[in-house]
């Protein structure tokens, strides 16, 4: 949820923001705070510069496929990193973890009924909290907690996958959202 647009603004809402627990100790230079701002260390800053500011930060991606062998992914997936063919697009790979840490995302996709996301960074394992999409009309939260995880350093930057193993309604919906064509958004908090 975003910050409000106008009136009193304190430091302690840009901490909840951010992610942070009420009351606790908080500097307005802590890289989380800053990170919603985009702003370096050490920066001028003036507290309404973060009217309106939220820790989610939405995508939409314009679906892509491609089956090889007996896999077919739909959705988007920059696989050019690792040596893959890539499909679909996204309206920007960059993203901003809790830490203020550069990103980037390269898939959002599935796979039958498993939900893949990744990111590459230094250290990504809990780069964001929740990834909420919605999923034919239907509004889903997959918690990163939730997550099957795979990590490896095939370049210069680490990357993470997430893994979602869906089944019902919420499979149904899966297939019938991220289908190769159209757009799909998603957001990340």
């Amino acid at each position: 949820m975003a910050l409000q647009a106008s009136g009193q603004i304190c430091l302690n809402d840009i901490h909840v923001e951010a992610g942070g627990t009420t009351g606790t100790p908080v500097c307005i230079n802590d890289s989380d705070i800053r990170g919603l701002i985009s702003k370096a260390s050490g920066a001028q800053m003036c507290f309404s510069e973060w009217y309106g500011a939220s820790a989610t930060q939405s995508y939409t991606i314009t679906e892509g496929s491609e089956c090889s062998g007996y896999i077919c992914r739909y959705g988007y997936y920059d696989g050019s990193f690792l040596g893959y063919t890539s499909i679909g697009s996204i309206n920007s790979t960059s993203f901003t973890d809790k830490s203020g840490n550069s990103r980037t995302i390269w898939q959002l996709n599935r796979v039958g009924s498993t939900l893949y996301f990744g990111l590459r960074g230094r250290d990504p394992q809990d780069a964001f909290d929740t990834l909420t999409i919605t999923l034919n009309g239907t509004v889903y939260n997959f918690a990163r907690t939730s997550a099957a995880t795979s990590t490896s350093p095939p370049t210069s930057q680490n990357f993470i996958e997430y893994r979602w193993t869906v089944s019902g309604t919420t499979s149904t919906n899966l297939n019938a959202q991220l289908n190769g064509s159209g757009t799909t958004s998603f957001s990340l908090s």
